[in-house]
């Protein structure tokens, strides 16, 4: 599919992010898009040609070199431990790759994401006002930014760890192309951005205008690689490009997600010490030993007396995949529990995998982060995934891991004939993705 005016193709053949016709009859306002639209085509090939590095820089260590820096609190507030913001800086700055002089790095990482509210009692907005702050800051101190934006390459790593990445964490909704753009008026502008403060709008447009699109997680030319918990590509749905996750694939990573979160890997295990897990009651560590425990010990196919598993709120929420799979609530050998209504008992997550073939990983109730499809690998259960387009974690690490061997995807369209699909994989299908 060829889109006009350099959009984006959907799924479906349509295209989003493409300049609207009107203002491409304004000269001044479609040559500062074009220029970020440019800059879309070119991270095509980002990384194909390196660029210049010093002459003093030693070339013969580990690669990629990472950078990592440190900011002003008035700018941002410091990294906590929640899903691995403070754990990420302390990781880097003290691995082999980590490189203290910023003009020898590969990629240069941010110390966490700005809060984009004032706080949880007052949501004002704050998020794309301290964005346009921090890489104002950044470009105008330090030349690695403008370096990078004008060799095209996105190599400023931010991590955005919420359940929708920016729709949660640094940024502002709604997010959309061209979102501070001069496409119309200002006033225009502020109603469709849900502006409260003028002055920040005004600010935004002041520092980047359209070349916020560098910097916007909705724009084809971004230029600042995203580490998310969700590889949920959502901007793909929209034809006009609007989104919360907003994974681009070939420049965002996914992260697995981590033993603290809801249901990572230790999803279901009892924060406190009981007769089936005395190592419970032991903190974290007790957990993570409970996990090896049951992972080590045996579980024969033959025991997998339920062909699909999956428990959780079904009937709340906007998750289209969750709502459609309570279809199955009453099919033979399938194992639906929604326990987001009244009288459903909770469910022994780490028992039930074991038990089942095949474990039903979508996205969060609200469409956050999916998770399950970690303890379902360590309990053996094959991960059933509710959205093809969905990226998984560290897929670009092909030589090591496919994902395609060892789980599978779901249209939400074929989910209410999941049970006769998983019933028409044949016995040896079903073992090379168990043992991938």
């Amino acid at each position: 599919v060829t889109c006009h005016r350099d959009g984006r193709a959907r799924v479906d053949g349509r295209c989003y992010g493409a300049v609207c016709p009107s203002v491409a009859t304004h000269p001044t306002k479609s040559a500062a898009i074009a220029h970020n639209l440019r800059r879309g085509r070119q991270l095509a090939v980002a990384g194909t040609a390196p660029m210049q590095t010093p002459p003093h820089c030693d070339r013969s260590g580990p690669r990629p070199r990472v950078y990592t820096y440190t900011l002003p609190k008035h700018l941002h507030a410091a990294p906590d431990y929640w899903r691995q913001g403070k754990a990420l800086l302390q990781w880097v700055r003290t691995s082999v790759h980590h490189e203290p002089d910023g003009d020898c790095a590969d990629y240069w990482l941010l110390p966490g994401f700005p809060p984009n509210v004032f706080s949880r009692a007052d949501m004002r907005s704050l998020g794309d006002v301290r964005i346009a702050r921090i890489f104002h800051y950044l470009r105008s101190r330090w030349p690695w930014w403008n370096r990078t934006a004008d060799a095209g390459q996105a190599r400023h790593v931010l991590l955005l760890p919420g359940d929708h990445g920016p729709g949660d964490t640094g940024y502002d909704r709604p997010i959309y192309p061209h979102k501070w753009s001069p496409t119309d008026s200002d006033a225009a502008q502020d109603r469709r951005n849900h502006v409260w403060n003028g002055s920040h709008a005004a600010e935004i447009r002041r520092l980047w205008g359209a070349g916020w699109e560098a910097l916007n997680p909705a724009s084809p030319g971004r230029l600042v690689l995203f580490l998310l918990y969700s590889g949920w590509a959502d901007q793909l749905t929209s034809q006009r490009g609007h989104c919360l996750n907003c994974f681009t694939h070939g420049l965002d990573v996914r992260l697995p997600s981590d033993e603290a979160h809801t249901c990572g890997p230790l999803c279901g295990l009892p924060r406190r010490r009981t007769a089936e897990c005395p190592e419970c009651g032991l903190g974290r560590k007790g957990r993570v030993a409970a996990l090896g425990r049951l992972v080590a010990a045996p579980s024969p196919t033959a025991a997998r007396n339920c062909s699909l598993h999956w428990a959780g709120r079904g009937s709340v929420g906007s998750n289209p995949a969750r709502k459609t799979l309570l279809q199955l609530v009453d099919a033979p050998g399938v194992c639906i529990h929604d326990t987001g209504r009244s009288g459903v008992n909770a469910v022994d997550i780490p028992s039930a995998m074991r038990t089942s073939r095949f474990c039903f990983s979508p996205r969060g109730w609200d469409n956050g982060d999916s998770d399950r499809y970690l303890p379902a690998l360590l309990h053996g259960c094959i991960p059933v995934l509710s959205d093809p387009l969905e990226a998984m974690p560290l897929q670009e690490l092909r030589d090591e891991w496919r994902w395609e061997e060892a789980a599978l995807a779901v249209d939400v369209a074929r989910i209410p004939k999941l049970p006769q699909v998983l019933g028409s994989l044949g016995p040896g299908a079903e073992a090379a993705l168990r043992a991938a």
